[in-house]
């Protein structure tokens, strides 16, 4: 059963944080000799002719495969594509989310696809993209204003006049927030791929982190906290103020996000109404101590032996070989 940190609010909301995941995960290999490439065509072809996976072309490769939950069409477990368009790109590309991939089947797939095996992935993959996620059980995004210094609010979707989904920087970006309703992500799902999924037992908004890290498996443990900046504080526990201007920048913060709520106001206004928001009571929005899990997720997407029963098989046969092989002493 997850673990979760929870705490209970004066304004008798149950809130708890999930431990950090990973909701996305991208990476690609240039792949150069002929070889290396007729590998990946073979091996791409064995798994459609077994019915393991399905053509599936995505700009901008001209050749994928996809590996479906259940029988083609379904919800989309994971993409492996080749051959670019643009002569700049990578040669392979790998796209699934560990969240909800089999991560035994992951394993399976890319160890007989990649032509040096998982090795390939655990030495020669660069991660394009890595969505860091954690969901808040307890609010929606309305009911959350959120804030990170030096980016702006791009995109909003809304219904009823407040939030559903918030952006926070750019495509672009090295790191991208969003914030979503995850029911509504749910009924989404469902309706499109008609599957059957849980509904979460209570109000929850997605926060996750697009990172585009752009590094081997080595360097992933380095990377920095990109949710430290983020500020996050419930609407609920703003201080009373009975001025009409503040209860309009609450109610614009509901239907545009804090960050551009604030730009509507005069600076002197605004670091004032800023430091309303920071004082808001939020203990359970503890972004150092969400990072702590950070290494957990990387072993668990880089699918290490503590993960992945398949690569400690896979090591224990290599090693019992090389042992067979050595001399044995007189």
């Amino acid at each position: 059963m997850e673990l979760v940190m929870a705490l209970k609010f004066k304004s008798k909301v149950d809130v708890s944080v999930s431990p950090l995941f990973c909701d996305k995960l991208s990476f690609t290999i240039d792949y150069k000799t002929n070889s290396e490439r007729a590998h990946i065509v073979s091996a791409a072809q064995e798994l459609v002719s077994c019915k393991a996976a399905f053509r599936c072309i995505r700009s901008p490769y001209k050749k994928g495969i996809g590996i479906y939950q259940g029988n083609y069409p379904n919800r989309l477990r994971m993409l492996i594509q080749w051959d670019p368009k643009y002569p700049e790109a990578s040669y392979l590309r790998v796209d699934f989310n560990p969240a909800n991939a089999d991560l035994d089947d992951v394993w399976v797939k890319l160890n007989h696809t990649l032509p040096g095996g998982i090795g390939d992935y655990l030495g020669k993959a660069v991660f394009t993209r890595l969505d860091a996620a954690a969901d808040i059980y307890g609010y929606l995004p309305h009911q959350l204003a959120a804030y990170y210094p030096q980016k702006s609010i791009t995109q909003t979707n809304s219904k009823s006049g407040v939030i559903e989904t918030l952006y926070i920087g750019t495509k672009e970006d090295a790191n991208r927030v969003v914030l979503y309703d995850k029911m509504r992500h749910v009924k989404e799902q469902k309706k499109k791929y008609n599957l059957t999924l849980p509904f979460p037992d209570c109000p929850t908004t997605r926060v996750e982190i697009r990172m585009k890290p752009c590094v081997g498996a080595d360097d992933l443990l380095g990377i920095q906290n990109p949710f430290e900046k983020l500020l996050l504080r419930p609407v609920s526990a703003f201080q009373d103020d009975p001025s009409p201007l503040w209860k309009l920048f609450v109610a614009a913060v509901q239907a545009r996000g804090a960050q551009d709520a604030l730009l509507l106001l005069p600076e002197c206004t605004r670091k004032s109404f800023k430091a309303k928001i920071e004082a808001a009571s939020a203990d359970w929005w503890q972004p150092i101590k969400l990072w702590e899990g950070w290494p957990t997720m990387v072993s668990k997407v880089l699918l290490t032996p503590a993960e992945n029963p398949y690569l400690a098989i896979a090591d224990d046969q290599q090693g019992s070989k090389k042992a067979s092989q050595e001399p044995v002493a007189a």
